[in-house]
């Protein structure tokens, strides 16, 4: 009996002494995990995705991370949840296990009802995508210093992939401690992949059973920048597959209609617009206003967008189309108008390889139109946005479609530019003139141009009347008349006029307060650069109060110089900016700020008169 009572005894203080250890032990990791990410909300400690090609063709998707929580905001806002998105028709969804351990490291399983199913926010309003589920994973037992530990996997039967590709972005929005990406097949089945990083690194390629096992492993992702104009730049990016791209095209090329057959409302709406008597370009962009402007527009992901997307007689039937259902329609109307209209998909340059055929990293389909020597790429969804051939930098296209033979050749293109030369006149009453501009390459609005009235009266932010000299691809010429009535502050005798500046340029893109530094790069949209020179005549009772500019930036990302000065009863005003790198580094940042706090600066965007 002593023996007994001396074993017990023995036995409490054992499981006391490892309690007690773990407890340190878990204490002193939380520590380690805060020195290491000192500014992160959450930590994942592991995450893993693996991906399983069967022999059958079905296809097994397996996530699962360790997420630990640091602060408040990890858990009431950001956390609290899981969502995964799957399609019961098809998939299988199965919970490994969902269990939250607690600071003190009590457990806690997730309990049944905090497993509830909805519909995708992206199948919302869209009957066709209305047997998508997203299984909404509430965790519970949370708080700072918890940790929770998920495991689900999707089954997808054969033929719901007509092969096995994947896409993952190396990042995640709370840093990484470790990240892994597995791939399995058959063996004899070959994978392709290509891995767009800094540092070209190779999987490990093992056995396991009757597969052969691709294994990546990342350690220490960094979060996903959360700073402004953080693009692809920043992060990795992995792609995989068991086909060539030229598979993927022709997945793409199945799915367009290639007949001219309308549907038979729209014939009539199409004859209509074509008796009008508009030709050529204006006719083109009237026929996209049309399915742009009758037609609800459904955001998808890529997958669902392309291989589930439905026939233009469905399309039409059901008012309304993705992105890449709109496309077809635009190319089956344009041709039925006589154009010749082909479907290209847009991609990232950098995100493309031949050996890889992967379907996600198509971005917006576009229409493009052979006409009169030239070719112009039409959104099926934005009906003013400037022609995507001038994003080069950031574009190519593909050619998707059966019935396209053109030949892609290299062109040079014009400097993003946008120039503006004005003579005005400056009264008590009135600041009037006149401004001619000229515009090139991205800078240049050209579809928007051809409803001359809406194009010039959305140029600049000042009260003015214009009209196009000159509208091309290439450039664009515009003359404007500015008449814009202006009068005191208040109840005193000053006057504050602020320096015309055109809404499609630098504007644009919200670059007015910026940070002292950043920690990503900055990705621009391009290059560019903007100039203004106005001469200014004063009426005899009006009187500069501004203060002479002339500050001068010149660094290794571009210039900004602006000059405000009175000569000779006249106002010179010249403002020129011009970036000369698309992505910024954190190094390059200061560079960058330099300059565009001089363009930013109010006292230099405006002039002061006293009467």
């Amino acid at each position: 009996m002593k023996n007994i009572l001396l074993s017990a005894i023995l036995l409490a203080l054992t499981v006391s002494f490892y309690s007690c250890n773990s407890k340190e032990n878990s204490k002193e990791e939380t520590i380690n995990i805060e020195k290491d990410y000192p500014n992160a909300d959450a930590v994942y400690l592991k995450m893993e995705k693996e991906y399983t090609l069967n022999e059958n063709g079905s296809v097994i998707y397996r996530y699962a991370h360790k997420l630990k929580y640091l602060t408040h905001l990890s858990f009431n806002r950001l956390y609290g949840e899981t969502f995964v998105v799957y399609e019961p028709e098809f998939q299988k969804l199965k919970i490994n296990h969902s269990v939250t351990t607690m600071a003190d490291g009590t457990k806690v399983v997730t309990p049944e009802n905090a497993y509830n199913e909805v519909l995708p926010h992206f199948a919302e309003n869209f009957p066709y995508l209305n047997n998508m589920r997203e299984m909404v994973i509430t965790h519970t037992g949370l708080e700072i210093g918890a940790i929770v530990d998920l495991d689900y996997e999707i089954r997808s039967q054969k033929d719901f992939f007509p092969f096995l590709m994947g896409m993952e972005d190396i990042t995640a929005s709370s840093p990484v401690k470790e990240m892994i990406i597995r791939v399995k097949v058959p063996k004899g089945k070959e994978l392709n992949y290509f891995l767009k990083t800094k540092n070209q690194m190779n999987p490990s390629v093992s056995s396991e059973g009757n597969f052969s096992v691709y294994t990546w492993v990342f350690k220490n992702v960094p979060a996903s920048s959360r700073e402004m104009s953080a693009g692809e730049s920043n992060f990795s990016v992995l792609q995989f597959s068991t086909e060539k791209m030229d598979k993927a095209i022709e997945l793409v090329s199945e799915k367009i209609e290639y007949d001219k057959e309308l549907p038979e409302q729209l014939k009539v709406k199409v004859d209509k617009i074509i008796s009008a008597g508009k030709k050529g370009l204006i006719l083109a962009k009237e026929l996209q206003n049309l399915l742009i402007s009758e037609l609800n527009q459904f955001y998808v992901p890529v997958f669902y967008n392309i291989l589930k997307s439905r026939t233009a007689v469905d399309v039409w039937n059901s008012n309304g189309a993705t992105s890449f259902e709109l496309a077809k329609l635009l190319r089956k109307v344009l041709r039925y108008a006589g154009f010749d209209a082909f479907i290209t998909q847009n991609v990232n340059p950098e995100d493309y390889s031949n050996n890889v055929g992967n379907i996600f990293i198509f971005g917006e389909p576009l229409v493009r139109l052979d006409f009169e020597g030239e070719q112009y790429f039409l959104s099926p969804t934005y009906l003013n946005r400037t022609d995507y051939e001038f994003y080069m930098e950031t574009s190519d296209f593909i050619l998707v479609d059966k019935e396209d033979k053109a030949v892609i050749i290299d062109k040079e293109f014009p400097n993003n530019s946008l120039e503006v030369v004005g003579d005005l006149k400056l009264s008590d009453k009135m600041f009037s003139g006149t401004m001619d501009v000229v515009c090139s390459g991205t800078l240049n609005p050209y579809y928007n141009l051809l409803n001359e009235s809406k194009g010039v009266s959305e140029f600049f932010s000042q009260s003015v009347r214009g009209k196009v000299v000159e509208n091309n691809k290439p450039f664009s010429k515009l003359s404007f008349d500015l008449e814009q009535a202006i009068a005191p502050q208040g109840e005193t005798d000053y006057f504050f006029v602020s320096i015309p500046m055109a809404n499609n340029g630098i504007e644009a893109h919200g670059f007015k307060v910026l940070p002292e530094d950043r920690k990503s790069n900055l990705d621009l949209p391009y290059i560019f650069t903007e100039k203004y020179a106005y001469s200014i005549s004063l009426s005899s009772d009006m009187k500069l109060i501004s203060n002479n500019v002339n500050e001068k930036i010149e660094n290794k990302l571009g210039i900004v110089h602006v000059i405000i000065e009175q000569t000779d009863g006249k106002i010179n005003i010249e403002r020129l900016v011009e970036i000369k790198k698309r992505i910024i580094k954190p190094e390059e940042y200061k560079d960058f700020k330099q300059i565009m706090d001089i363009w930013n600066n109010p006292a230099f965007r405006e002039i002061v008169f006293k009467k």
